[in-house]
């Protein structure tokens, strides 16, 4: 190993992506897919939420992957697949489970 190859940073381990599938071959009911995004759209609408990204993947694979509303509801971005949110306070919701267990 030379000193070049020494100063750079070894390359983060990448995790392969999941891949897609019809929601049918995973046993998920696309008629009941669409009610829950019907629903999400109706939350986004009422203005409850800005918001939502969403997926149901199952055996390994992704049986629905969708992205609706704003990411900000100040802004008109749109809601992508690789939105990143902020989580805050996690502490209670995973106490809480812990104890349920």
């Amino acid at each position: 190993m030379n000193a070049q190859a020494a100063a750079k940073p070894a390359a983060a381990p990448q995790t392969p992506p999941l891949p897609d599938a019809k929601p049918q071959s995973l046993g998920l009911s696309p008629a009941q897919l669409a009610r829950m995004s019907d629903a999400f759209k109706r939350e986004i609408d009422t203005g409850t939420i800005p918001g939502v990204t969403v997926m149901v993947a199952r055996r390994g694979q992704i049986g629905w992957f969708e992205a609706l509303g704003r990411q900000d509801p100040a802004q008109s971005a749109p809601m992508s697949r690789d939105s990143i949110f902020r989580i805050y306070s996690m502490t209670k919701p995973i106490v809480s489970i812990a104890i349920m267990q």
